[in-house]
């Protein structure tokens, strides 16, 4: 039987491996996680509709992730060029940042390490 992870996976990781490999470090569908969540739910005043938008995802293979455009433009920063940025206009367009990015060019030390 398989080690199980008992500790949280950093968002570094998780959009590390997303940007790396396209696979998740963690098993979506280990039921821990969605323990974890319903209990979050059960704990907090957040309202019924709010908590189970999150249930959509049980068994599905879509992944919704929380980042601050700090964290987004440092992860991004050494592979990505970010050309542009803009934020909507409308009511909570902060939480919705535009931003368009283009593959940094590699150098040779980039080619010689892979």
């Amino acid at each position: 039987m398989g080690n199980k992870k008992d500790s949280m996976t950093s968002l570094k990781d998780v959009i590390a491996g997303l940007l790396n490999s396209g696979a998740l470090p963690f098993n979506p569908d280990d039921s821990r996680i969605w323990k974890v969540w319903d209990e979050a739910g059960i704990k907090t005043d957040w309202p019924a509709q709010a908590v189970n938008t999150i249930d959509t995802y049980k068994g599905s293979d879509h992944r919704l992730i929380f980042t601050s455009l700090h964290e987004i433009r440092e992860l991004l920063a050494d592979s990505f060029e970010e050309l542009a940025y803009s934020q909507p206009g409308y009511e909570l367009g902060e939480r919705c940042p535009i931003l368009v990015y283009s593959p940094r060019e590699l150098t040779p030390q980039d080619t010689e390490s892979s």
